[in-house]
């Protein structure tokens, strides 16, 4: 993960109240009669998207899944106070976690602020590729929404390229996969601030916001 947190102390009734581990998966058809909307949210760091998400959209069931286990701590403890009965959170790596999920389950998938991992020797554990973004593809509702948002150019410029060797996909914005306008944006989709976003708008950093239908 970006950056370091420290410890996080966490009772047991903390942990367990949102936690989900990848065993709990193949239950979540369970939960279509109580729920609305399915929201799943890769790279969800602390929670701080999804806990806003969720206080709003009391009727749509969301999923966070991150690999820093520090991180999730902070997620479920901010899911236990606010008693979001909705909202869960999974820490494993997501390239092994999304091989679990049931297809054609999510109406919207978030990959907010990805760590872009430029260097070579790295490569392995860049999340956006065409192979990822195909395993999004079948876990996605027909006609559900990818959205990826990112500030890194360098990243920007791969997901282009990941982009054009894609045929799941339609552009939702007319002839683009993404856009820059963020009000525009967030005139369609939920978006809540986060540290990553506050840190990239501190540096002026174009933020894209790259929303994919999947194709019927």
């Amino acid at each position: 993960m970006k950056g370091r947190l420290r410890n996080v102390s966490i009772t047991e009734g903390q942990r367990k109240f949102a936690n989900l581990e990848i065993s709990d998966l193949e239950n979540l058809n369970l939960l279509k009669n109580n729920y609305d909307k399915f929201v799943l949210e890769f790279c969800c760091g602390t929670g701080d998207f999804l806990v806003n998400y969720a206080q709003i959209e009391v009727k749509t069931f969301f999923i966070g899944v991150d690999y820093a286990e520090n991180a999730i701590l902070r997620a479920l403890k901010k899911a236990y106070n606010k008693k979001l009965y909705n909202c869960k959170f999974i820490n494993a790596y997501i390239q092994e976690a999304i091989n679990y999920f049931k297809d054609d389950f999510f109406d919207i998938i978030y990959i907010n602020f990805p760590d872009p991992w430029p260097k070579r020797r790295h490569a392995s554990r860049r999340l956006v590729t065409k192979d990822f973004l195909c395993k999004v593809n079948k876990i996605l509702k027909k006609e559900g929404i990818c959205i990826i948002i990112t500030d890194n150019k360098w990243y920007q410029d791969f997901i282009d390229q990941q982009l054009k060797e894609i045929k799941c996909y339609s552009k939702y914005y007319n002839d683009a996969w993404y856009i820059e306008d963020e009000e525009k944006f967030c005139s369609t989709f939920a978006f809540f601030s986060s540290n990553y976003y506050l840190k990239a708008k501190k540096m002026n950093n174009k933020i894209r916001f790259y929303v994919l239908k999947k194709l019927i």
